[in-house]
């Protein structure tokens, strides 16, 4: 098809003339057609007329066929014949013309028009034009019948035309052009077609195809049937008129309209059989030749002269809802047979997965054009509860979190939307998107029937419907499907709780939204409701056909989705960049797409997690870093990648149309570097503290986010001791008296320290930063600060004392702007350094930008912290890497002066910044082991009897061994002694250890103890992999490392262990599926 037709006449053409459009013109993308009519000649009839149709051929009457403007308010005589409607050439207006005319008073009765003009398509503004008395010399003018409008590309202007008859002379065509306001013409009407027999034509209907006018117009009086002339230009008198009729009867007909099937090269001609009382279809590709589709056509209500013009989804429904019908749907969103039904029609879901929050408000309607642009119909979105209510009861759809904007501008770029209003989401971000000040309800249960969480959710879902409820599919907008809750198989068994997250959606939302839930092919039976569309998630590279085999073996002829096919990866702090290839990405989604299968790109652009908002990953703790870029195909900055062009190619291939090019990315610019020049120390800028005699948590002194100081006093200690704290969320640094001892990480799983011998009332203190709550499994009930107590264990004479501190005075540093803007700066030249370090604190600069534009603010000189730039909170810093640098949206700077301000817990090397034109988000600059492995170490079985040995099957899915008899231990080792595939290389994708009782154990106290092998060149394919949750991740052992291979694993207690359950890699290769295996279980650790 050509994208240009479907816009009508006018727009195309422009387009086809490659003459410029007006400015900001744009293109819609429609759907469904508009028939504008009138129906009779007595005066109750002669009024305009709206009629809808999904396909261009089966219409119903809207407003029950009823007039949808008064006539008597838009005409001189009080009748309205003939309506002409288009939409104009920049897509903001529509114009319709009509003859100002009652047939009761006469055929030669009227002398003028009337010009109207709505932005949508409901409320219509007239201009009446009494051509006799606008314009001198019409004295003896008779009749002004059937305007139409058409774009004059040579002119620039809108061209109206009619037919006019003077005294005893023919009905001529004349035009006359409108000025800008449409309201009135600019100069005399002018004669625009006379035919060569000098005879009337009437009923004038002018299609532009191919660098070709076609005029369509009746013969009035001798013949009356419809001919046509051609022209390469509208005003050059210069007609070329075919000899024979195009209506295909022999009966009199009159009133040509023409138009174009969207989606097809065919056009439509169809005409008013007036003397017969019936209206005739007839199809041309060519405008020359027709043949009657009658047969195809359908009407519940007899029109007489009309038009018709294509329309959007967003202008159908609101018609339909303007102007209610019982045979017009607002809209239907469903599963059929084997596929989704939009309207009725098949529909494959090509989603685009994005999060609002996560990209600049200003840059909303660019990343959408940009995933448009990529052959994508649909957007996927989050909402995140705590972004939306960052205090209980406090709603904040605003700013970044402007929802419903953000879904209006997929509308309006003709984007389908799919909501997913948790409540709880994952997605990286703090917490899985659930508000922090859950969690002062210290016993609360998340993701459960816990009645105060139910309550919350309810009244935050209750909230989304009310910005967004009025916009699903059902009520007239573009989101077709409501997801309820979020991968639940992977937190837990239970139906009753999701059935009531369903039962507050349907309430909210109302009973015609389409719901569903997405999970695992390995666990969505779990919690599947059966009234409930299902959809599957999975990654790149895995074998699509065994992902859908249970849903297919269960529901045969459900349509098919994979809702999160994950572009790429997100990054840790402390580990390596992720990529993904794109030649997998490509391939699957060639592969879905050429079997009918919808889906999600996750991500198809990931953006950033600004200020605290990112989240953390377990088992064990695993913050997430500032960026999301997730190696989507857009770049957090909104760059087009090599994986975007790639994968633009494919999903050409299965787009009806050629895609619209890609509105241009912003160009990154580069800042100088500048210094910072003013600090406020923090240990001189300290709030009020609080006192508690007991360790409390950051929730229970009402602070969601950034730093607490706990202080106390501590006994004599005349030799070094150990200080245990249980346990540090997230970072803790330990200072007795003002100097500083250690650190302690909760990414290590450190928790304890020695402290130096200090005299009785030395000051401790211990500054924890809280970073992103976990987002993703049982641990995401996830306290900030010191969640227990704090010990201080001394030996004496062989004896250990254990000192459990008390008394403690309690300072809360909020993450705020305000926090940090109102301390108290000194210039940078009165803070000395320490061990290579300025001082923990705050730190002011500006600097200053000729035109604002993206760049990327460098880091790599600084400790960890969190960053503002013009107050906003651009994101958490830390010097491990791998991310150096920020992404600095230009939409956010200012010509001239900006002010940065960052603060740094543990104090940055250097005070300086700049803005680079790429980004670092693969710079790893940690400190540790990066394989779970001591150097020269190696695991001794010698002598060890393995509890289970045997021999995997080869393909994809879930494996279980059980044991003899079950063994009791703390220690598992599985050895890998060959591979199905015979090469080497072994993987284990996810794996549990089951109980006594044939149940899985919790995952959470595990920890890895040894691998033989690891892949870490770029990858971060390490053995903690077996248990992230996370079926796409895997463990992979280093390319050249020979067989045997083994991982031993540390369930955190002793337990009766009766099997085990391995899952391989997902591809349908299953590169490194285990063979040969032997399972050992043992009560301590293994030799090495």
């Amino acid at each position: 098809m050509n994208r240009f037709n479907i816009l009508g006449p006018v727009l195309a053409a422009v387009l086809f003339q490659g003459i410029p459009l007006p400015a900001e013109a744009s293109e819609p993308e429609c759907s469904a057609y508009l028939f504008t009519y009138f129906t009779g000649n007595a005066p109750a009839d002669e009024s305009i007329h709206f009629a809808v149709s999904r396909d261009g051929l089966n219409y119903t009457a809207l407003n029950g066929n009823a007039p949808v403007i008064d006539s008597r308010r838009i005409s001189e005589t009080g009748g309205v014949r003939d309506p002409h409607i288009m939409r104009s050439a920049d897509g903001k207006e529509f114009y319709m013309v009509v003859t100002d005319m009652t047939s009761c008073k006469g055929w030669d009765s009227n002398r003028g028009l009337t010009l109207l003009k709505s932005r949508d398509l409901v409320n219509w503004t007239p201009s009446v034009i009494n051509i006799q008395k606008r314009f001198k010399g019409n004295e003896d003018l008779k009749r002004v019948w059937a305007p139409q409008t058409i774009y004059d590309a040579d002119a620039g202007k809108y061209m109206v035309y009619w037919s006019m008859k003077h005294g005893d002379g023919p009905d001529i065509i004349y035009y006359a052009y409108a000025n800008d306001d449409f309201t009135d013409f600019t100069g005399e009407p002018k004669p625009l077609f006379i035919p060569a027999d000098k005879k009337s034509c009437i009923d004038g209907d002018i299609v532009y195809k191919d660098g070709t006018y076609h005029l369509f117009y009746k013969t009035e009086g001798h013949g009356n049937g419809i001919k046509k002339a051609t022209t390469k230009n509208l005003t050059s008198g210069k007609w070329i008129e075919s000899p024979d009729y195009k209506q295909q009867t022999d009966r009199p007909v009159e009133g040509a309209g023409t138009f174009k099937l969207i989606g097809s090269d065919k056009y439509i001609l169809m005409y008013d059989v007036y003397t017969s009382g019936a209206y005739q279809f007839t199809e041309s590709t060519d405008l020359d030749n027709f043949r009657v589709i009658d047969g195809a056509v359908t009407m519940d209500f007899h029109p007489r002269h009309g038009t018709v013009m294509q329309i959007t989804d967003e202008e159908y429904n609101r018609l339909v809802k303007a102007f209610p019908s019982a045979g017009a749907d607002i809209g239907k969103f469903e599963a059929g047979k084997g596929t989704f039904l939009l309207n009725g029609e098949p529909f494959v879901v090509k989603a685009a997965e994005l999060h609002y929050p996560r990209i600049p408000r200003p840059y909303w309607d660019q990343r959408i054009k940009q995933c448009k642009a990529l052959g994508m119909n649909t957007v996927c979105l989050y909402t995140f509860w705590n972004s939306h209510e960052p205090r209980e009861g406090e709603f904040d759809f605003t700013g970044q979190n402007d929802l419903r904007e953000f879904v209006k501008l997929c509308e309006k770029n003709g984007m389908k939307v799919i909501l997913r209003p948790g409540p709880y989401v994952c997605a990286e971000w703090e917490m899985g998107g659930l508000p922090w000040w859950l969690l002062k309800k210290k016993d609360i249960r998340l993701r459960e029937s816990d009645p105060y969480f139910l309550e919350r959710v309810d009244k935050f879902q209750k909230a989304v419907a009310e910005q967004v409820g009025d916009l699903t599919v059902a009520s007239g907008g573009p989101v077709i499907m409501v997801q309820v809750e979020n991968e639940y198989g992977s937190y837990g068994i239970d139906k009753p709780y999701v059935s009531q997250i369903r039962d507050m959606l349907r309430k909210n939302f109302g009973p015609a939204v389409t719901l569903f839930q997405c999970d695992w092919s390995s666990n969505f039976l779990n919690n599947g409701l059966d009234d409930l569309i299902w959809t599957m998630n999975f990654g790149t590279g895995a074998n699509i056909d065994q992902q859908f085999e249970k849903l297919k073996e269960v529901r045969p002829e459900s349509p098919l989705m994979c809702s999160e096919f994950w572009s790429g990866w997100f990054d840790k702090w402390g580990a390596n960049h992720e990529t993904r290839p794109a030649s997998d990405m490509i391939a699957g989604i060639d592969e879905m797409l050429s079997k009918g299968i919808s889906f999600s790109l996750y991500m198809t652009h990931g953006g950033t997690n600004w200020g605290h908002w990112a989240g953390a990953n377990s088992p064990g703790f695993a913050p997430d870093v500032t960026s999301y870029d997730y190696d989507a195909p857009i770049s957090e900055s909104g760059q087009l990648t090599p994986k975007y062009h790639e994968l633009r190619k494919t999903l050409a291939k299965y787009s009806d149309k050629k895609l619209p090019p890609a509105p241009p990315s912003v160009k990154p610019i580069s800042i100088p570097a500048f210094a910072f020049t003013e600090v406020a120390p923090l240990w001189s800028n300290l709030p009020e503290p609080k006192a508690d005699k007991e360790i409390k948590t950051m929730e229970e002194y009402d602070q969601g986010f950034g730093s607490i100081l706990y202080r106390t006093t501590l006994p004599a200690l005349p030799a070094p001791a150990l200080l245990t704290v249980n346990d540090p969320h997230d970072f803790a640094q330990v200072f007795v008296d003002g100097k500083y001892i250690g650190k302690l990480d909760r990414r290590n799983g450190e928790k304890e320290l020695t402290i130096p011998a200090c005299r009785k009332g030395a000051q401790l203190d211990i500054l924890v930063e809280a970073m992103g709550r976990i987002n993703f499994g049982r641990a995401i009930k996830d306290f900030k600060g010191i969640t227990d107590n704090v010990t201080v264990t001394v030996d004496r004479d062989g004896y250990k004392f254990v000192c459990d501190l008390k008394n403690w005075q309690v300072f809360n540093i909020e993450d705020t702007y305000d926090t940090y803007a109102a301390m108290k700066y000194r210039p940078l030249t009165a803070a000395d350094k320490a061990d290579n370090r300025y001082p923990a604190g705050a730190y002011r600069a500006t600097f200053n930008v000729k035109k604002p534009s993206d760049t990327f603010l460098n880091f790599e000189t600084w400790g960890k912290g969190l960053v503002y730039v013009n107050g906003h909170p651009m994101g958490r810093i830390w010097e491990i890497g791998p991310q150096q640098t920020l992404y600095m949206p230009g939409c956010w700077l200012r010509k001239g002066e900006n002010e940065i301000v960052v603060f740094d817990i543990l104090g940055p090397r250097e005070t300086r910044s700049e803005g680079l034109k790429e980004p670092k988000l693969d710079q790893l600059l940690v400190k540790k082991r990066a394989v779970n492995r001591e150097p020269g170490q190696n695991l001794d079985l010698t002598g060890e009897k393995a509890s289970a040995s045997g021999t995997f099957r080869p393909g994809n899915g879930w494996q279980e061994v059980k044991f003899t008899a079950p063994q009791r231990g703390r220690y598992v080792c599985i050895e890998a002694l060959d591979a199905i595939d015979g090469k080497d290389e072994a993987a284990i994708a996810e794996m549990y250890v089951l109980d006594g009782k044939g149940n899985r154990l919790s995952r959470e106290p595990w920890t890895v103890m040894y691998a033989d092998s690891e892949n870490t060149a770029g990858v971060n394919r390490t053995a903690d992999k077996t248990f992230d949750l996370q079926e796409s991740t895997f463990w992979q052992t280093a390319p050249g490392s020979k067989f045997p291979h083994a991982v031993v694993i540390d369930l955190g207690a002793e337990h009766e262990v009766s099997g085990f359950q391995y899952l391989p890699r997902m591809e349908s290769e299953v590169p490194g599926g285990i063979g040969r295996y032997n399972i050992y279980v043992k009560n301590e650790n293994f030799k090495y």
